[in-house]
């Protein structure tokens, strides 16, 4: 979807097919009741008092009113069309409900109702299933079920279609959940630092409208400036999940991508499978596969949130070079050893003139140099001149601001500063002012500004260094290569009829259909190795590592979704730690085309399940001196 479309999306009555679930002209809520502190009640109490802009009807056989607004016995008895239905029933009866919906003519619905896929019963898969036939019959755009409800903070709309009470602020950040919870803990600390968010939806089990679809819409969406996302599994949809995140972190209109994926350990996959009745994925795979796909992937919630916030309100850096303003060598120290190690961020060296008009804003005693130290006893006034010096220095892309509370630090002030110089300038700044209560006042005024604040001067730095990934990743062409040209007869000879561990022969039948030869003997000095597997989430996947020893040590493996061009397999050999052993001793080049040929193979022949391959490279060619490659 281009810029123009773009700007159409996201207004009542608008023409994008999702429109009518987050900007409806009226809403039909199925199940309400009298009774508060109940879900069906709370969501339609919050909607009548959340500033929506629309209609509002409450379907509950039986009563004459909800919250003094006549109700209905059945939705098929309102007279006026209905653009969004939200039914709040016992799983049992949503079918019910559904259908009355589909024949009522009613396009988008909200199923908020537990009781399907996530209880892990034959009865809960069957109840799931009945409701995709239906939304399939009647053409209906579904979220959910099982989902904590969808809220559009744009003034214009008003619609708090959940059973939150908490109406956000209106913002730039367009946040999606699997999880219901994480919504609600989402909301009440936005609250509470003053976030604000164009859309904010959980999305439930899937069963109608998908995590891609939602992607695609936040994309298109002219007020969302930066997508979150938590997700605890990736579905059948995973490759396409990839796929769109790669062209709306890229490209036209690009827009960045925060994520949680929960269940990075076994017991964590469990548990998310019990939760949304989701499929566990190897969890390298998932990092390697978001990295191609241009996501940020965040370890916490706090990180998701710091991370949001800095890519939604400071503009992007021109480059990596950072300045640090403190008022305590030792964050200062550690701030720059966060930069350093990233390997993302270098310290900027200052202009004479930049260096000369900071001796001259400070005490003799403080340091200059970057980090720059204003001193323990340092005011807005000097806070405020360093960072502008600091910011406007031509060797400067970014700074970040480290305060520590003494008795003479006007806190407040200084964050009024920080934001202002910021402005001024126009060049990112990221905040930390360290401690509780001491910082309180101007940690409120920062967030009242939009400056993002960081609860360590270290995680500034990984969030600017992750920003440094987003502009690399911006900065690389899109993939170009032509598929690898094969033997596809010589390959399906191969396997044919096979199942199980291949022969040598078979192996090296199939592996010289696709420009591979064996010589079973090393060829050269350093070890490398691709392993690759049919992945029940992302289909085709394959690895590469600098040697066996790192795999199985170290789990240093980089994976991508097969099949891929050379530019991939470059950005996999060159991710692995491992990758400094080989440089200037192997001949990368023929490891990555190697890397691209059996990519293409994994994708070409589903039947192959597992392969992996030793191989052995000096300065000049390589050559493959063990392959196992598994068929069913």
């Amino acid at each position: 979807m281009n810029a123009q479309s773009a700007a159409k999306v996201g207004t009542m009555g608008g023409p994008h097919a999702l429109d009518k679930i987050f900007c409806p002209r009226n809403i039909a809520v199925l199940g309400v009741t009298k009774t508060p502190g109940t879900v069906p009640y709370d969501c339609f109490y919050n909607i009548l008092y959340s500033g929506y802009q629309g209609t509002l009807y409450p379907i509950a056989p039986g009563k004459k009113s909800i919250c003094s607004v006549p109700a209905y016995q059945y939705v098929t008895d309102v007279e006026d069309e209905i653009d969004l239905g939200i039914i709040i029933l016992p799983a049992n009866v949503c079918d019910r409900a559904l259908e009355m919906c589909g024949k009522k003519g009613i396009k988008s619905v909200i199923m908020i109702s537990a009781g399907f896929r996530e209880l892990g019963t034959e009865e809960g898969a069957k109840r799931e299933a009945r409701i995709k036939d239906i939304i399939k019959e009647y053409g209906i755009n579904m979220i959910g079920p099982n989902c904590f409800g969808t809220i559009n903070a744009d003034p214009a709309v008003g619609m708090n279609a959940s059973f939150s009470k908490k109406m956000p602020y209106h913002g730039q950040i367009g946040f999606m959940s699997q999880s219901g919870g994480m919504c609600a803990a989402a909301l009440d600390y936005a609250m509470e630092h003053q976030i604000g968010f164009t859309k904010f939806v959980s999305f439930g089990n899937k069963a109608g409208v998908s995590d891609v679809d939602l992607l695609n819409y936040l994309h298109a969406d002219d007020q969302t400036h930066v997508i979150m996302m938590y997700l605890e599994e990736l579905g059948v949809n995973a490759r396409k999940l990839i796929e769109a995140a790669s062209k709306i972190t890229r490209g036209n209109n690009p827009k960045p991508i925060v994520a949680i994926k929960s269940g990075r350990t076994a017991r964590g996959a469990v548990a998310a499978s019990s939760h949304t009745g989701s499929r566990a994925s190897d969890d390298a795979i998932v990092d390697s596969v978001f990295r191609e796909g241009g996501i940020i992937r965040c370890g916490s919630f706090q990180e998701l949130f710091d991370h949001a916030m800095m890519l939604a309100y400071q503009p992007l850096p021109k480059g990596n070079r950072l300045a640090i303003v403190t008022n305590t060598g030792g964050p200062g120290v550690l701030c720059t050893d966060a930069a350093v190690t990233s390997g993302k961020l270098e310290i900027a060296k200052f202009e004479p003139a930049t260096t000369a008009a900071l001796r001259e804003s400070v005490p003799a005693t403080a340091s200059v140099k970057n980090p720059v130290d204003v001193l323990g006893d340092g005011r807005s006034e000097r806070y405020g001149k360093c960072l502008e010096l600091s910011l406007a220095d031509k060797n400067v892309d970014q700074a970040i601001v480290i305060l520590t509370p003494h008795s003479m630090t006007d806190v407040e002030n200084i964050a009024q500063a920080c934001t202002d110089v910021q402005r001024k300038i126009g060049k990112p700044v990221a905040v930390s002012f360290m401690g509780g209560l001491d910082v309180a006042v101007g940690v409120k005024r920062l967030l009242a500004n939009h400056t993002p604040h960081f609860l360590m001067p270290e995680y500034a730095a990984q969030a600017m260094a992750n920003i440094q990934r987003i502009l690399e990743w911006r900065a690389q062409k899109p993939q170009t290569d032509k598929p690898v040209s094969a033997d596809k007869a010589g390959a399906e000879a191969a396997v044919k009829g096979k199942s199980g561990a291949l022969t040598a022969a078979d192996t090296q039948a199939l592996l010289k259909a696709y420009g591979i030869t064996m010589n079973g003997a090393a060829n050269g000095n350093h070890e490398v190795l691709m392993v690759g597997r049919q992945d029940a989430t992302f289909g085709p996947v394959l690895g590469f590592a600098a040697s066996k020893e790192m795999a199985d040590a170290f789990s240093d493996v980089a994976y991508s979704v097969a099949p891929f061009g050379l530019q991939c397999a470059e950005r996999m050999v060159s991710t692995v730690k491992g990758a400094k052993v080989l440089e200037g001793k192997a001949d990368l080049v023929a490891v990555q085309k190697s890397l691209v040929a059996v990519g293409q193979m994994l994708a070409d022949m589903p039947q192959v399940a597992e392969v992996e391959i030793k191989g052995a490279s000096a300065s000049k060619g390589w050559s493959v001196t063990e392959a196992r490659i598994v068929v069913k």
